[in-house]
């Protein structure tokens, strides 16, 4: 419970100090910190998966700073919970929007979400990791075809979903 305690307290003050929260991202010490002797190291993150079904869980793939793999947990549509070899690296979801194609011809259809996240926490190597990042998560099958219309509202057949996910991020340890 505390890191997600943690997690607000951080996302709170990055909304309500703009200046330290970008000045500490970009590797620059604020004056409160000048007396601190913090190693502050920056990198940038590539998290990207599939899988097929419409479970929550995928395989996803770690790039950039740090190389790794594992499975992201999608249950919670407010965080996304990367379970990797070498630990856990979480993240906080907001300001989601998500828009629909449906293409009648074949009742296909497509829902994409974009989100803002907050990398936050995590345990090893992910223990100290925060920054801000983005997440792209796009969902396809099919819609059931009843008396020639696509029933939308009834929701993707299971058996059809693909589902990937790409989130990037300027991750910082040793805030």
């Amino acid at each position: 419970m505390g890191t997600k305690k943690n997690a607000f307290r951080k996302l709170a003050l990055a909304v309500a100090v703009p200046g330290v929260a970008f000045g500490t991202l970009a590797g620059v010490a604020a004056p409160a910190m000048a007396g601190t002797a913090q190693t502050v190291t920056s990198s940038y993150e590539r998290v990207s998966g599939f899988s097929n079904g419409a479970g929550t869980t995928m395989s996803v793939q770690v790039t950039g700073g740090f190389n790794d793999d594992g499975s992201a947990d999608l249950s919670n549509s407010a965080f996304i919970i990367l379970n990797l070899s070498r630990g856990v690296q979480y993240a906080y979801e907001y300001g989601a929007s998500t828009t629909t194609t449906t293409h009648a011809a074949d009742c296909s259809e497509t829902l994409r979400t974009t989100a803002s996240l907050l990398f936050y926490s995590g345990t090893g190597p992910y223990a100290d990791l925060d920054g801000p990042g983005t997440a792209t998560i796009t969902r396809t099958g099919s819609v059931p075809r009843v008396d020639g219309v696509c029933q939308t509202a009834s929701g993707l057949i299971p058996n059809t979903v693909h589902t990937t996910l790409v989130a990037t991020g300027q991750v910082t340890d040793g805030l």
